[in-house]
């Protein structure tokens, strides 16, 4: 007779282990499944908040570490950073953002949500590029504070006790530095990506000499824009000229006789202006576009050969749109040159925004002529009140510091007229759209960020919309 034989493996039989192997898959499995069902389907308010949190550092400038976030805080949070997780930033466009976080304990998605500006909604973040995202389209009308105490002066000083006088015109580089004039204070500034303050050129005091840096003087710079090689280009108002700065912070005289007389044509300093404001660069960086305020003219300057032509308008002011000198404007102030070679124009005055096509034809984008007001709406039914500074976006939307209603104004290409920041009030709170408030804001720019920069003159301060 046989006896029947119980194989053990480890003090198991065979029928035990089976049942230990399928009893730690079956927990396994539902581990997996909570975890990424907690994880994934994470829809606590503290996470959704961590996340809009997160897109607004990004849309800030947060420092990025390759394509992963850094910068969120260091404790608490649902976004803690650990050894284990890791955030990564992708993007489907240039206004759709996907947070990915993936903890390497399970390998499975910690969770997946899109951000369209800053509204979070749940979605699956699969087959996006890893490149961090590097645009940012202003929508929501967020304001900040990014440098000034509000109180005029001209210290350089970390961004939060800095000082600015009259900062009016302001451009940023492709590096996210940003470049302001101080009408008032006859300097140029510079708020560098890190927040460094510092003075360009100019000594502080009225002047129309050349030279390197503070031994250079200006009298009411307004308008700058820089070229590819860092090179700024300043209206200087105040002396009818057009001065360059190097990226050594060497000043010279790039056109303009400083006569502010009638104005004339020529090359480099045998031209005259009359109370330039707006300067621009086109999108390939040969020409230079100025709005000749007191001469009621829009000029070209040929970069290489510092040829000043005029392309639109004459000196005899008022409202046409026509061909070229046939045109008629009236204080032309802020300018800003769109990549198929547009040229969009403010006009305090006139309470219009102006454009000139690439053959010189000059038309109206919206406005209604020489009717102040803040009235939303579509091309002339919508009403400014001096409208200064203009930046256009990458999809031709443009925005506009319409300094006279103390708003921040948006126009899409199809000439839809929106209030995309600013309650209409003098003041300097910071918010969500109408919540926040300006006080003459008069220079607008876009940076690589796609974030808004504007200077607000009369606060003394610059402000940042996302």
């Amino acid at each position: 007779m046989h006896t029947k034989q119980t194989y053990r493996s480890a003090g198991f039989t065979i029928v035990e282990l089976l049942i230990v192997i399928v009893v730690i898959g079956i927990l396994a499995a539902v581990t997996i499944v909570a975890f990424n069902g907690v994880q994934t389907k994470a829809n606590t308010a503290a996470l959704k908040s961590d996340i809009k949190n997160a897109v607004t550092q990004l849309a800030n400038g947060a420092t990025l570490d390759s394509t992963y976030l850094s910068g969120l805080s260091a404790s608490g949070g649902d976004l803690k950073k650990s050894p284990t997780t890791t955030y990564q930033f992708t993007y489907t466009s240039s206004s759709v953002y996907c947070l990915t976080a993936t903890s390497s304990k399970s390998g499975v998605p910690a969770f997946n949500y899109l951000s369209t500006r800053n509204t979070i909604i749940e979605g699956v973040c699969t087959g996006h590029s890893a490149t961090p995202a590097v645009a940012y389209t202003p929508s929501t009308g967020i304001t900040s504070d990014l440098a000034g105490t509000g109180t005029a002066g001209g210290t350089n000083t970390p961004s939060s006790s800095a000082q600015f006088d009259g900062p009016i015109g302001i451009v940023v580089a492709s590096n996210g530095d940003a470049y302001i004039t101080e009408y008032l204070g006859n300097r140029i500034r510079k708020i560098a990506a890190d927040g460094t303050i510092s003075t360009v050129a100019g000594s502080g005091s009225s002047g129309s000499t050349n030279g390197t840096g503070t031994a250079a003087s200006f009298n009411a710079p307004r308008g700058i824009t820089i070229d590819t090689a860092g090179n700024l280009y300043v209206s200087d108002t105040g002396n009818n000229l057009i001065r360059k700065i190097t990226s050594a912070g060497v000043v010279t005289t790039f056109a303009g006789s400083g006569y502010g007389g009638p104005t004339s044509d020529g090359t480099g300093t045998s031209a005259s202006f009359s109370n330039p404001r707006g300067i621009a660069i086109d999108s390939n960086g040969t020409n230079l576009y100025v709005a000749d305020t007191a001469g009621y003219t829009i000029r070209k300057i040929v970069i290489a050969t510092g040829v000043v032509t005029t392309i639109a308008g004459s000196s005899t002011s008022g409202y046409n749109d026509a061909n070229g000198t046939s045109a008629r404007f009236t204080n032309p102030y802020g300018i800003a040159v769109g990549t198929d070679g547009t040229v969009y124009v403010t006009e305090q005055s006139n309470q219009l925004i102006r454009k000139i096509s690439p053959s010189g034809v000059v038309g109206t984008v919206a406005g209604t002529y020489s009717s102040a007001g803040s009235t939303n709406g579509t091309g002339t039914a919508a009403s400014f009140n001096q409208p200064s500074g203009v930046a256009i976006g990458t999809d031709n939307t443009l925005y506009i510091a319409d300094s006279g209603n103390n708003l921040i104004r948006k126009i899409t290409s199809a000439g839809v007229v929106t209030t995309l920041a600013g309650s209409g009030t003098a003041g300097s709170a910071n918010g969500n759209g109408t919540a926040a408030q300006f006080n003459t804001p008069y220079g607008i720019a876009i940076g690589p960020d796609g974030a808004l920069y504007v200077s607000d003159t009369s606060g003394n301060k610059i402000r940042k919309l996302l």
